[in-house]
């Protein structure tokens, strides 16, 4: 007994070796054999083309493409997809040729009967292997999908990577000219046309297998694919295909979108009705023939539903329209649904599942209502769901809890803008004026818009431009209460591509059944007018935000015009009646003048300054209206040619001047014609009422002299062709000195001064290292007992310019930052000055006269002191006066006798540098007036004379010239001696002192400041 039960395990066991052995080879064999049966039948299809198989039309010119990209060929839901597939694929289209599928086969028929075998053999091990996989999926039926590896894997995977090798291989045949496929190979291109593709786009496995084997043939060149979708085309739809196609989570999307590219696709969306142009019943009919091939408990016949057509099994109706009488129960349903394919397939759905129609009239009609109210009852629920809405206890329709209570006023917006919208694509509003009828609550669309359509911006135009109502739009299109219908028959594109390329060609349109559900929804009183109170509660919490938002501005300027009109009070309360009387007329002339008027940042009644006008330039003057316009328009076009030009030139004049004297020569003509333009671009821009106004300072005489004795003597060096530098250097030194006459961008008007002074410190090292090549040096008063050298004259004079230069750029930095923070319609002046002026204070002067006399030392008024110390004007003065000193006392080898002298000319000339900080009432107790100041600073440009006659002339004190700086540099000898550094500054100092007596004499006030200048700022228009 034991041994036939030992006899019977090794047979089970060797039986049952057998079968898995013999599944897994048949398995194995027809994996391996499929590619050659894939190549077997499409070279068979092939070769069985004529004329009256081979595809027509589009198909036609698909197959004489080259393959690059997948067509994505997206439908109407209101039309039929199988007609309009075969309209636009052709009749005879998957029959033969190079067309596989058509608008009738599934996808996995086309593909069995692709990958069909081709003989024997390979049918018995096709079977065989089906039933092996078929044990196996049985067998991990219970394992769990995160351990079964064939989880992860398509079970179309097999048959695509067998027919992408097939493929590849007719390529490579096609390529050589071998075999019988390349010899029937006339050069056309197979054409995929995948009709159920939705179905597979389910499973993310399957979405990810299929659209890689699409992307794969395509771009490789081995067939077109069609896909036919009846989704909608939006951007999230777009997004879930692309992350479909990479089998990844939106997070890996983004890391790994440089490595694996983008699935791109060829959009072609069919307008409802180009294609499909039949009527609801024509419609009906297809459906109830369709519906009687698969039904086999019973006929949906045409006859039940009032059509005149007897069997349902006839061949469908031809492109005409047809002529059907309709009962009362045919014509529910088109009331229901009208013309639209996806509503009348729902309805016919439901009238299968449910049996055969009745032939009683009463039932039959009680029947179809329950399936119109099944589908309107689907519409009704999405459109419930969009908007937030739910059903109470007593079966009506009424706004959320969620909605009603919610503190998210986004939500609100949602629900409320997606009525709005609902309400402008269906044509319902509610008029401010009376009504006539209540027909007038249906507005009429407007000319050429089609049927239950507006346009994007339309439809848009509720969500008020935000993100989240743009999103709220495209989850109406995805919920299929909203579709995009293109404004021509077909409209191209490509995917992904920007939402505006999505939505702009084509019209919004709503369904026959969702614009019939939401007029009922419309319609209900209590639903309207909550709505209408949730609009209400909306505005009121944006009203809320905005207000919140409003009183923080309000508290901000508040706080800033509070310090305004306190500032305001201070300086009302220090003018007399008579100067708020002037001021007010003054004030007056200016608004009825209508000139730009210079005023002071610091006013005063006693600041009289001229009005001027800024539009007067010099190209106006000089040139005619016509050659004017035509001037600004040349410069207009070429500015930044000739800004580029003059940069350059400015870089060419460094050049000459360090560069050996042969090429400097021969530069020098170019640096003349490549900065003249711009040169004479900023002369003939000059304002003449402005640069009269400038030339009344002392800063303009000054710089210009100090500028022309720098540029004269730099001549003098030259001598050759390299001369031609020079007057463009004064130019470009001269149009910095008066910066205030000319109206040009300060940010350029800084770049510019900083130019200059770069120009000019390569010009101080040229001189000072002695680095002009083929210098001429000249000798100042040859027969004076000193003798002065150009050399020495131009370093001092360059470097007092290139302090005036340094003052001026960073005034001009100072007015742009200031300008920054607090921006006024006027422009501060940068070298024209006014007059500043102490206002008396009653109370506080008695009481600050009181605690600032109680010792000398406290004398100065501490904020104009503070102020002084500031001032540009104080600083220069300073130093000079120090570095003058300092070399007097060097020539007298600091002789102490003559040191004590020297210190004390010093401290009587700081005296009176710092007399404006003394208050005019300090001053009255004093018993001091200004005018005595006059003689210290008499007496020292006497003795700034009689010190220049003793060491040009006279030698009677035993002067020293000591060398201060005495070395080689470059090889060149660079030698600097106290004299001539001792020139340049007297000359400042002397020219200072005169200008000080100047306004000691000429003040027309007693508190009117001697040092310290005002800012001056003009009102600034475009001219």
């Amino acid at each position: 007994m034991m041994r036939k039960w030992t006899q019977l395990a090794q047979a089970i066991v060797l039986s049952a070796g057998s079968a898995i052995a013999l599944g897994r080879g048949a398995a194995h064999y027809d994996d391996s054999m499929r590619p050659e049966y894939i190549k077997a039948n499409l070279t068979r299809r092939r070769q069985q083309d004529s004329p009256e198989t081979s595809a027509d039309g589009w198909l036609q010119h698909l197959e004489r493409q080259r393959p690059q990209f997948p067509y994505m060929l997206a439908l109407s839901p209101g039309d039929d997809p199988q007609r309009v597939a075969r309209q636009l694929l052709g009749a005879h289209a998957g029959a033969a040729g190079n067309v596989i599928g058509d608008a009738e086969e599934s996808t996995s028929a086309t593909l069995e009967q692709l990958s069909a075998p081709t003989d024997a053999v390979g049918a018995a091990a096709r079977v065989v292997a089906r039933q092996w996989t078929r044990l196996l999926r049985a067998l991990h039926s219970d394992i769990p999908a995160e351990f079964d590896p064939r989880a992860t894997r398509s079970e179309w995977s097999d048959t695509l990577d067998a027919l992408t090798v097939a493929l590849h291989e007719l390529k490579q045949q096609k390529t050589t000219g071998t075999d019988s496929a390349a010899a029937a190979d006339d050069g056309r291109s197979w054409v995929f046309f995948l009709r159920d593709a939705d179905a597979f786009l389910v499973s993310p496995v399957d979405a990810n297998a299929w659209l890689r084997w699409m992307q794969h043939v395509a771009q490789h060149g081995l067939a077109n694919v069609i896909v036919q979708t009846r989704r909608p085309v939006t951007p999230a739809a777009m997004a879930e295909l692309e992350q479909l196609y990479r089998g990844r989570s939106k997070q890996s999307l983004e890391v790994d979108a440089r490595q694996d590219p983008a699935l791109i696709l060829i959009l072609m969306r069919v307008a409802r009705g180009a294609v499909d142009t039949t009527t609801a019943e024509d419609k009906l009919d297809r459906l109830n023939v369709r519906a009687s091939v698969d039904l086999t408990d019973g006929v949906l016949e045409l006859i039940g539903l009032g059509l005149s057509r007897s069997s349902s099994k006839e061949a469908p109706p031809s492109d005409e329209e047809s002529h059907h009488q309709l009962d009362q129960a045919g014509q529910s349903i088109l009331d229901t649904a009208g013309n639209w394919w996806t509503d009348l397939e729902r309805i016919c759905k439901y009238l299968n599942d449910h049996g055969p129609v009745p032939e009683d009239p009463v039932d039959r009609q009680e029947l179809v209502t329950a399936a119109c109210d099944a589908a309107e009852l689907v519409v009704r629920h999405q459109l419930m769901d969009l908007l937030h809405l739910r059903y109470d206890d007593n079966g009506g329709v009424v706004v959320s809890e969620k909605l009603s209570h919610t503190y998210d006023n986004d939500v609100l917006l949602d629900a409320v803008e997606a009525w709005n919208c609902l309400e402008v694509i269906a044509r319902l509003s509610v008029q401010p004026q009376m009504l006539s009828s209540p027909t007038q609550l249906i507005q009429k669309g407007k000319a050429g818009t089609p049927e239950n359509c507006v346009s994007p911006i339309e439809a848009l135009t509720p969500f008020h431009q935000r993100p989240r109502g743009e999103k709220k739009f495209f989850d109406l299109i995805d919920s299929g209460v909203l579709s995009l219908r293109p404004k021509n028959d077909v409209e191209i594109g490509v995917t992904p591509c920007a939402t505006k390329a999505l939505v702009s060609p084509c019209w919004v349109e709503i369904s026959p059944l969702g614009k019939r559900v939401f007029e009922k929804l419309w319609r209900t009183d209590e639903l309207f007018e909550a709505m209408r109170e949730l609009e209400s509660l909306s505005a009121k919490r944006v009203m809320e935000e905005e207000i919140k938002v409003f009183e923080e501005e309000i508290k901000e300027r508040t706080g800033f015009y509070r310090e305004l009109q306190h500032d305001f009070e201070l300086r009302k309360r220090e003018m007399t009646r008579e100067e708020n009387a002037t001021k007010t007329a003054e004030i007056e002339n200016l608004i009825e003048s209508g000139s730009v008027a210079m005023r002071v940042v610091t006013s005063s009644p006693r600041v009289d300054l001229a009005s001027v006008d800024p539009s007067t330039t010099l190209k106006r003057t000089l040139l005619s209206a016509r050659a004017f316009t035509v001037f600004n328009k040349f410069l207009n076009r070429y500015n930044y040619a000739i800004n580029t030009s003059a940069f350059i030139g400015t870089i060419i004049s460094c050049t000459v001047i360090l560069s050996p004297a042969p090429i400097g020569r021969c530069l020098a003509p170019l640096q003349f014609v490549l900065t003249i333009t711009g040169a004479m671009s900023v002369v003939f821009s000059v304002r003449l009422d402005l640069l009269r106004v400038v030339t009344t300072t002392f800063e303009f005489w000054f710089g210009l002299l100090t500028n022309t004795l720098c540029c004269t003597c730099y001549a003098l060096v030259f001598s050759d062709p390299r001369i031609v530098v020079i007057p463009l250097t004064w130019l470009g030194n001269g149009f910095a000195t008066i910066v205030d006459a000319n109206l040009r961008d300060a940010l350029e008007t800084l770049a510019t001064t900083v130019i200059n002074v770069g120009v000019l410190a390569v010009l101080i090292i040229a001189a000072g290292f002695q680095l002009v090549d083929e210098a001429h040096g000249w000798t100042l008063f040859e027969d004076w007992k000193r003798p002065l050298a150009t050399r020495e004259v131009m370093l001092n004079c360059f470097g007092t310019m290139v302090i005036l230069l340094i003052r001026n750029a960073y005034r001009k930095h100072e007015s742009i930052q200031r300008r920054k923070l607090a921006p006024r319609g006027t422009i501060q002046m940068i070298s024209y000055r006014c007059k500043l002026y102490l206002r008396e204070r009653e109370l506080i002067s008695i009481a600050g006269t009181s605690v600032f006399s109680s010792a000398v030392a406290v004398l100065c008024h501490p904020k104009l002191l503070r102020r002084l110390f500031t001032s540009f004007d104080f600083v220069f003065l300073t130093l000079q006066l120090i570095f003058t000193h300092i070399c007097v006392c060097d020539l007298f080898n600091w002789d102490w006798r003559a040191t004590c002298a020297v210190l004390s000319s010093y401290f009587w000339l700081q005296l009176v540098l710092v007399l404006d900080a003394l208050t005019p009432v300090m001053r009255h107790q004093l018993a001091f007036d200004l005018r005595y100041a006059t003689i210290v600073l008499v007496l020292a440009a006497l003795g700034q004379v009689a010190l220049t006659l003793e060491l040009m002339v006279w030698d009677n004190w035993e002067l020293q010239d000591r060398v201060l700086v005495d070395r080689e540099v470059f090889g060149r000898p660079m030698v600097f001696r106290v004299v001539p550094f001792l020139f340049s500054r007297m000359l400042t100092v002397f020219l200072w002192c005169m200008r000080l007596v100047w306004r000691m004499w000429t003040r027309d006030h007693p508190s009117e400041l001697i040092l310290l200048l005002g800012n001056v700022e003009y009102v600034y228009k475009s001219y």
